[in-house]
Parts: C-alpha cells; sequence; structure tokens
C-alpha cells in the first residue's frame, strides 16, 4: 500500500514539474533611455513586442553629442536623426518625427506602435515638403508637447544624402 502512494505521488509531482504554464501576453510598450529614441517592450508575463523603427544605428559622422547617454530625470529629451537627399527635407522630417516621439514620451498611450510606424514611414516616404503638411498643422501633438526647446539641430551631408540631427528637450512637470 505504501508503494501505490509513493508511486502516485510521484506521478503526480512529475507531472507538475514537466507541464508548462499557460501565460497570455500583452503589449505595453516602454521608452528606452538610449540615446536615440526607440520604444521597446519588456519580456515578461503579459507583455510582448512592440518595437518603433528608427534610425539608431550608429555611424562615424555622429556628432558627440548625439552618442552620449542622457539623465532624463528632469526633462524629457529626444534625439533623433533622418536622412534625405534634400537638407531641408530631412530637417522638416527629423522635426515631425521628433515631436511624435516627444508626444508619445509625455503621453505613452497618445499612439499604438502601429500608428507611430504608419506614421513615421509616411514621413519617411515623403518626396517634398508639401506631402508633409497635413503634420505641419497638427494641432493635438502641439497641445501635448507645448513649448520645447531645440537644443541642437545640425545637418551633415554625405554619399549624395544628407543626415538631419535633432535633440529637444522638455522640462518634465
Amino acid at each position: 500500500m505504501r508503494y501505490i502512494y509513493f508511486i502516485i505521488l510521484f506521478i503526480f509531482l512529475n507531472q507538475c514539474t514537466t507541464s508548462t504554464p499557460q501565460i497570455s501576453t500583452t503589449s505595453t510598450p516602454e521608452i528606452s533611455t538610449t540615446s536615440t529614441p526607440e520604444i521597446s517592450t519588456t519580456s515578461t508575463p503579459e507583455i510582448s513586442a512592440c518595437k518603433i523603427k528608427n534610425n539608431s544605428s550608429l555611424e562615424e559622422t555622429d556628432p558627440k553629442w548625439f552618442i552620449e547617454k542622457e539623465n532624463e530625470e528632469f526633462y524629457y529629451i529626444v534625439k533623433n536623426k533622418e536622412y534625405s537627399g534634400d537638407a531641408e527635407l530631412a530637417k522638416v522630417k527629423n522635426r515631425y518625427i521628433s515631436e511624435i516621439l516627444l508626444a508619445n514620451k509625455i503621453a505613452d498611450d497618445f499612439m499604438s506602435c502601429s500608428d507611430q510606424n504608419k506614421a513615421f514611414s509616411y514621413i519617411r516616404n515623403s518626396k517634398d515638403i508639401n506631402e508633409l503638411q497635413k503634420f505641419k498643422n497638427g494641432k493635438l501633438i502641439k497641445n501635448l508637447i507645448g513649448q520645447f526647446d531645440i537644443e541642437k539641430n545640425m545637418t551633415i551631408e554625405g554619399n549624395n544624402k544628407f543626415i538631419s540631427y535633432i535633440k529637444i528637450i522638455k522640462v518634465k512637470k
């Protein structure tokens, strides 16, 4: 009788240790504090992946201030770079994308990952400034981010393209 009890107990414990728990996952974005703004998710129970496509690869032409890590304890800081064949278009694209990134840092539920990627794709694929007019008058983003400072803004030419770098700062309230 004793052996039967141990065999049943052994089978029960063996099943408990070999079975895998069923955990559902949902998406919750987090903003990283890397030197370039990007949004990703942490893989924990009830959290799944959300990746914002941005230009975060480092190049030898990147300025020192763009690469340095920032303390975001008192400020929202957005650093971004955008490419274009036209210098002015690169600046405009960079400003609009940086404003969206700042808005999402201030209110992380402002835009979903999918909506951000669609907006970024539209902005990046725009061939001229006229295609970007709908973002110029975006009152929702302007009201959310309010007044901010463009601490650094520069454009570098190289390899038949212009690279626009920007650093935007807004005080946390």
